[in-house]
């Protein structure tokens, strides 16, 4: 059996992660906007740990599963 309430927490932090990464994201129009400035690179340093929560957060979800 799994823990419906744990489950309930990851699931939230999925949904958070995605709507971070989407809303940041959308202010990138090609890959120079993420190479050319300060902002651009802690963007992209921003979205790939995002990104990496996710695959933490999933595996979590599925061990608990």
């Amino acid at each position: 059996m799994f823990d419906k309430e744990r489950i309930g927490e990851l699931l939230n932090r999925i949904e958070e992660a995605v709507l971070l990464i989407q809303s940041k994201s959308g202010l990138i129009k090609k890959p120079d906007d993420f190479l050319l400035t300060q902002d651009g690179m802690f963007l992209l340093s921003g979205i790939r740990r995002m990104k990496w929560e996710l695959f933490e957060i999933t595996e979590d979800v599925v061990r608990y599963h």
